[in-house]
């Protein structure tokens, strides 16, 4: 049975456009941005920034290094929404499917995932959620999406994080 885990974060300085451009053309920079977590991105199929496009990521989740291989399988930039979906890797031991859909509106960034869990006993995969780790990380005001000394306001305006009806 395919679940639902929504994240919401308020965009305070930076623009739709902006947080949403760096999402869509500059993501391999989160290995720069969040050095303990992502650690290499290999772009395997396709061009940055359009669909059909496969990277392949090294990460780290609680101390733990993974592997994803994930593709960017829609694009709407007129609603502002990318959709990546999770192909083979660590994440696929856990879940027979993850869908990962960033919207961008005006003032907020809005994270859905889908996902089916292998194992009843598979966790959420809330930790998954990218509006998490943004209010973690203590350099992530150096992307200049947002200004430093406004981290912790970016930080606590993460809202509700939560299981949706499916």
């Amino acid at each position: 049975m395919t679940q639902k885990l929504e994240a919401t974060a308020e965009l305070k300085h930076a623009s739709a456009d902006k947080f949403y451009g760096f999402f869509k053309n500059n993501m391999n920079d989160l290995i720069n941005v969040f050095p303990a977590s992502f650690k290499t991105v290999q772009l395997l199929e396709g061009e940055e920034g359009s669909v059909g496009c496969v990277k392949l990521w090294n990460y780290v989740i609680e101390g733990i290094p993974m592997i994803v291989k994930a593709k960017v399988e829609a694009i709407d930039d007129d609603k502002r929404s990318l959709t990546f979906v999770a192909m083979d890797g660590d994440i696929m031991q856990m879940y027979k499917s993850f869908k990962a859909i960033l919207n961008v509106n005006d003032g907020f960034a809005n994270w859905l995932v889908e996902y089916e869990k292998a194992l009843e006993a598979s966790p959420s995969p809330d930790i998954y959620l990218i509006c998490s780790s943004i209010h973690k990380s203590p350099i992530f005001p150096n992307s200049g999406l947002i200004k430093e000394e406004e981290h912790l306001k970016f930080g606590s305006s993460i809202v509700n994080i939560k299981l949706l009806p499916t």
